[in-house]
């Protein structure tokens, strides 16, 4: 065994995978800590009032008006927080009950003892 096939083991025994872990019907991790990385909701944030505000300046230069940077911020902004919405939320299931993987139906459902059978 070299050293890298040791570190590659005991990197591997270290963290599961992110589809592993042991994640409550709340949708947080059983640390109680929120799923996902905030940085990300930051850097969608950013990135949409960067893209969209540039483009905003672009056509003002371009058409010779003030107020398209404004426009493209907002709409940057707005779109930021979409995407942050649609990347984080915990999706409902058919029951009104909060998902894990956004997966319904039958064998689904972990609270359900007649589910153990199916799976």
């Amino acid at each position: 065994m070299t050293a890298t096939d040791s570190v590659r083991l005991a990197m591997a025994q270290e963290n599961p995978p992110p589809d592993q872990r042991d994640v409550s019907p709340s949708g947080s991790a059983s640390g109680g800590s929120p799923q996902g990385d905030p940085w990300h909701a930051f850097g969608y944030l950013v990135a949409g009032v960067l893209l969209y505000g540039g483009i905003g300046l672009l056509l003002d230069h371009w058409l010779g008006t003030r107020f398209l940077v404004v426009v493209g911020i907002l709409f940057g902004a707005g779109l930021g927080i979409y995407a942050t919405w649609s990347r984080f939320r915990i999706p409902i299931d058919e029951g009104g009950k909060p998902g894990v993987s956004g997966k319904s139906g039958p064998g689904s459902d972990p609270d359900d003892p007649s589910s153990a059978d199916k799976q």
